[in-house]
């Protein structure tokens, strides 16, 4: 492997890790942790750095993750999607003040700079009439305003964001609940390839993931981000 490469695998087995084990997400901090030398140590270092009982550092090593990435990073080169890292350029900013960044993205589509420009417009999955004339109205505005439109391609307030958006000729970006090759709900098929087409969908939940209770009030996160140029819009 090349170094790129090698890098890029330990940001993948970090990520994976961190799904497996969640509690362990504000301990295990991407800009204070060194995947290659993390994944390289042993049990008892783990156990003495995240005070965890010797037993469950074990059960963290004997997880194979390097293997279980290797698996993500091949799925993601044959569906033609972008592992983007915390220490690549193309990693969202924004994400970098949250208290628990996701070492690295599945994306869809392509992210860009302007993108730091950007307003999350979520909702109701049973929006009013009224809250999606809205939503749609809001989101077509600040996507011809050139700025980009956030949301979670959900049923609702989301789908009349990611639409209004769209008809406003801008970028709009949509954050899963799952993983990139589950689309939910399964109406939004075309939608979701409309959003890819027009910016970006993204994760941080592996190939197959579905879309489970407790991975959206984790992915909300990523939607609102921590930066200042980043607001969240909620309509009804």
């Amino acid at each position: 492997l090349t170094h790129a490469e090698r890098r890029r695998k330990a940001w993948v087995s970090l990520g994976l890790l961190l799904t497996v084990h969640p509690r362990l997400k504000k301990t295990l901090h991407p800009g204070q942790v060194d995947p290659e030398g993390f994944l390289a140590g042993r049990a008892e270092a783990l156990e003495s750095a995240l005070s965890l009982r010797l037993q469950e550092a074990r059960d963290i090593f004997s997880g194979n993750f390097p293997d279980m990435a290797d698996k993500e990073i091949s799925a993601a080169g044959k569906a033609g999607v972008s592992i983007v890292t915390w220490e690549d350029d193309g990693y969202p900013p924004s994400l970098r003040y949250l208290p628990d960044p996701p070492p690295f993205l599945y994306v869809r589509g392509d992210l860009l700079p302007r993108d730091a420009d950007a307003v999350a417009v979520v909702g109701s999955r049973r929006g009013t009439p009224y809250g999606l004339r809205v939503a749609e109205r809001i989101a077509a505005e600040l996507a011809a305003a050139r700025i980009t439109v956030v949301s979670g391609l959900a049923r609702g307030i989301d789908t009349a964001a990611h639409r209004g958006a769209l008809a406003g000729g801008g970028r709009t970006i949509g954050v899963l609940g799952s993983g990139i090759d589950v689309v939910y709900p399964s109406e939004n098929k075309r939608l979701f390839h409309e959003v890819a087409g027009a910016g970006a969908v993204v994760t941080e939940l592996p190939f197959g993931a579905g879309p489970l209770p407790w991975h959206f009030p984790v992915r909300n996160r990523i939607i609102a981000g921590k930066e200042g140029r980043r607001h969240v819009l909620a309509c009804i």
